[in-house]
């Protein structure tokens, strides 16, 4: 699987600080036109099982990332409210256009989207758990399309990204250790997308009880309790996680 950078929730339909990625180079303006980033669930090629919460995220690249500060910053506008109403996405299944998925915003996005050299745009989406359980299985295609044409103001024209792949799929039975942890942290960062962290960390302890060791449920458990304002107990969680970072990656390299 193609992975993509997680963003933070909160960051999600507006603009965030940056670095290079893979979706485009900093430092050129080459053809001006700013460059978009699709991914589901952090992945351009993907399995997603039926039931889990979705979550579909864009990314925008303003041309001249990671240049000259002086460069003119890069305005999103649209003519039915907030940026994001210049998005287009479209679904398809084997080649067909399929019904849209329901889309749920993640944060509110602003009218306008203004971007330095030094930021990126972001726009994210749920799918619901009880959305997913109705998709059937099969293979599909997510595009976007950001097209300012009718826009007031700001940058006008086209953008296109890469499709993102998707196989949708019935859950196995039983999971093994891999899926059952990315089933509880994709749950665990749906609670926590939406406000709800006291589940969140429900559902993270409920995985660090069979997976005591799992860095990733760690590292997640102290981002929600630093989230939540308990800055003592995610102090506590961070040590762990990057001991048991140390003790299971480090220690593997190694030997």
């Amino acid at each position: 699987d193609k992975h993509v950078p997680r963003q933070a929730p909160a960051a999600a339909c507006g603009a965030v600080r940056g670095q290079e990625n893979e979706a485009g180079e900093g430092g050129g303006v080459a053809d001006a036109l700013p460059a978009i980033s699709l991914s589901v669930n952090e992945r351009r090629l993907t399995t997603a099982y039926r039931g889990w919460p979705f979550i579909v995220a864009l990314q925008v690249i303003p041309p001249a990332f990671g240049g000259d500060a002086a460069t003119e910053d890069l305005v999103l506008t649209s003519s039915t409210g907030s940026w994001t109403g210049s998005l287009q996405l479209v679904l398809k299944r084997n080649g067909v256009v399929a019904t849209a998925w329901p889309l749920s915003p993640l944060g509110d996005a602003p009218a306008r989207l203004v971007l330095s050299p030094q930021d990126l745009g972001l726009a994210a989406w749920w799918v619901l758990p009880a959305d997913t359980a109705q998709i059937p299985p099969g293979d599909y295609s997510l595009e976007a399309v950001l097209d300012t044409t009718s826009s007031p103001e700001g940058w006008m024209g086209i953008a296109l990204a890469e499709p993102v792949e998707i196989s949708v799929s019935v859950e196995p039975s039983p999971l093994d250790s891999r899926l059952e942890a990315e089933k509880a942290l994709a749950f665990a960062r749906f609670h926590a997308g939406g406000g709800a962290f006291a589940d969140a960390l429900q559902v993270v302890d409920g995985l660090l009880a069979k997976q005591p060791a799992n860095v990733a449920a760690l590292w997640f458990r102290a981002e929600i309790l630093e989230i939540s304002g308990d800055d003592p107990a995610a102090l506590q969680a961070y040590e762990a996680a990057g001991e048991a970072f140390n003790h299971t990656v480090l220690g593997y390299l190694k030997y």
